[in-house]
């Protein structure tokens, strides 16, 4: 979000219910669209939009996970 400062919407829970949980993910491969700070950047600029404001991460690591897709085109993943 263009002129908001991203530090201040990651602070702690102020009771007002708009608090959330962001969600980063950790591969191998590090793309600049999916870097965790990438990641992040993109879940304080949405939380912003809605008002919100993250209190915590929850961190998921995937190691060895290849991505397959189906016949109508879904991708399916293995781990």
């Amino acid at each position: 979000m263009r002129g908001t400062d991203l530090n201040v919407i990651e602070r702690p829970c102020d009771g007002r219910g708009k608090c959330r949980l962001g969600v980063r993910r950790l591969t191998r491969v590090k793309p600049a669209t999916s870097s965790p700070e990438r990641q992040r950047e993109n879940v304080l600029t949405a939380a912003a939009s809605v008002g919100a404001h993250i209190i915590g991460w929850v961190i998921g690591i995937l190691a060895g996970v290849s991505t397959r897709q189906t016949a109508n085109g879904d991708n399916l993943t293995e781990g």
